[in-house]
């Protein structure tokens, strides 16, 4: 594993631990107090970027003959990022507003997402994938663009049913909310790995190779 890979991931720890931080504080009256112990600032901001730059290495040495596994090892670690922020959004503008379904969680949804989205091309471009070639990046950018429409699709649709058309007496609102980011998330995960891979961060034969 490179110098930059252990950088990069303890980065992505941080960003990780930060907005796990905003969405426990979002849902400080919402969790059972152990949670709230659990996970505090120690957890969150010294074991959680460790966690992030162990289970990279971890994955690299396991993969370290699959070029696909090393991809997607720094996907799922991109990814895991994409869901803090997505959340961390989502949770800000909930508790922003006081809205948490209807009208108003497809809207934060969207938006959540879409910061999500950002970080997602930066990172899997340029890390994830390797793919530095910009001579054709505004086609690439519009292959970019269809495959994460179609995950933002399924975050927000699926996501949107999951939590107005599935009601659970015994969770909070808010957290039947969260559940239905996460189940929606997952899903995303599994779509735009094969999309980035396949048909957007595509290599040529004439790319250098990756080591």
């Amino acid at each position: 594993m490179k110098k930059k890979d252990f950088i990069i991931s303890y980065i992505l720890g941080w960003i990780i631990a930060t907005f796990i931080y905003v969405i426990r504080f979002s849902l400080l009256n919402e969790l059972p107090g152990q949670i709230i112990l659990f996970v505090n600032k120690f957890v969150i901001f010294i074991v959680i970027p460790l966690m992030c730059t162990a289970g990279l290495y971890t994955a690299h040495k396991i993969g370290k003959n699959w070029l696909t596994v090393r991809q997607f090892s720094k996907y799922a670690l991109v990814g895991l990022s994409n869901m803090t922020i997505d959340f961390g959004v989502l949770n800000i503008l909930i508790y922003l507003t006081d809205k948490d379904k209807g009208m108003y969680f497809t809207v934060f949804k969207a938006v959540s997402f879409s910061f999500a989205l950002v970080n997602s091309y930066l990172w899997n471009k340029f890390w994830s994938f390797e793919n530095r070639d910009m001579s054709k990046a505004g086609k690439q950018f519009l292959t970019f663009a269809s495959v994460a429409l179609g995950g933002l699709l399924i975050n927000v649709v699926l996501a949107s049913f999951i939590v107005n058309s599935i009601h659970v007496e015994s969770v909070s609102s808010r957290i039947w909310a969260n559940i239905g980011a996460i189940i929606s998330g997952f899903a995303v995960i599994a779509w735009n790995f094969t999309g980035y891979k396949f048909l957007v961060f595509k290599r040529n034969d004439n790319d250098p190779p990756i080591v």
